[in-house]
């Protein structure tokens, strides 16, 4: 038709690891290369490039260091989560948060690896966030047995806004152990 299209490619995080950190793939290095070869395809196609961080603009530019990269951060809704008021009881058990896709990617098994390194039996965790992969999710509740932590750890799944809220307001401490990270939203 000859019309002057231009593509603009949007990346918001870490699109060649996260597959085989986030699903069971029976051949994940087939699957990294595969998804390399069509970021490179993809980029290389591209007019420009809108990456949501530093780390997102980074990966695009190792594979394509002539690309022109804008860096437009993802939007974050703070209204919503401005009304939170602590409810945290000082008293009681310190309560540390882990918030996020409950995968490999994400680490929380860290957290749980930690736990039994405190000084005090009075530190709780609460893992909140989608369970995608089901051999990670019991992975992890071996390691809450394995480290004897059952009764401090609690996997509650996915959650809707007014309890995200709730989390957020009854717990001390929110620790993020990711290793990788387009804009943590989580953390804002």
């Amino acid at each position: 038709r000859r019309i002057d299209v231009k593509i603009i490619v949007e990346t918001h995080g870490d699109f060649i690891e996260t597959l085989s950190l986030e699903k069971n793939l029976v051949l994940p290095g087939l699957y990294k290369k595969l998804f390399y070869i069509m970021a490179k395809y993809s980029i290389g196609k591209s007019n420009i490039i809108r990456a949501v961080s530093s780390s997102t603009e980074k990966q695009v530019l190792d594979i394509d260091s002539s690309k022109n990269v804008v860096r437009f951060p993802a939007w974050v809704d703070f209204e919503i989560f401005s009304n939170i008021n602590p409810s945290r009881d000082s008293e009681g058990k310190f309560k540390i948060l882990f918030i996020g896709s409950v995968t490999d990617r994400k680490k929380p098994h860290m957290i749980i690896d930690a736990l039994p390194k405190l000084i005090s039996d009075q530190v709780e965790l609460n893992i909140v966030g989608p369970t995608p992969n089901q051999n990670y999710l019991e992975s992890l509740k071996e390691k809450i047995k394995s480290k004897n932590v059952e009764n401090r750890v609690f996997i509650h799944g996915n959650k809707n806004t007014d309890e995200v809220k709730k989390f957020y307001s009854e717990n001390n401490l929110m620790i993020l152990p990711s290793v990788s990270e387009g804009l943590a939203r989580v953390i804002f």
